[in-house]
């Protein structure tokens, strides 16, 4: 929120925080260090509202994600439960020619 009100492209902002996530320090250091380039959108006159930009599509495929504390704790949890609680599956059939027919 930050960075759109000051007008800040955050893809050149470098993130400090966790896992490399840019914080407010990270938004005012960069303020500070290229004070022209944030304040050229405030001096740009207003433009009419453009059409919204298409989102960026990735390719499908394998993402690792390195385990944290937290995911290991709710694998072996939900691995527990899995293997201690009696788990059964039911199946029912339903004939729905007569409600098709109606319809």
């Amino acid at each position: 929120t930050l960075a759109k009100e000051k007008g800040v492209d955050l893809s050149k902002v470098t993130g400090s925080g966790p896992r490399g996530r840019i914080i407010k320090t990270d938004i005012e250091k960069y303020l500070s260090s290229a004070p022209k380039a944030a304040e050229a959108p405030a001096e740009a006159p207003a433009k009419p509202a453009a059409a919204p930009a298409q989102p960026v599509v990735e390719p499908l495929g394998y993402t690792d994600i390195p385990l944290t504390n937290m995911r290991q704790v709710i694998a072996r949890r939900l691995t527990e439960a899995k293997s201690t609680i009696p788990h059964y599956y039911l199946t029912t059939n339903v004939n729905m020619d007569k409600v098709i027919k109606l319809r």
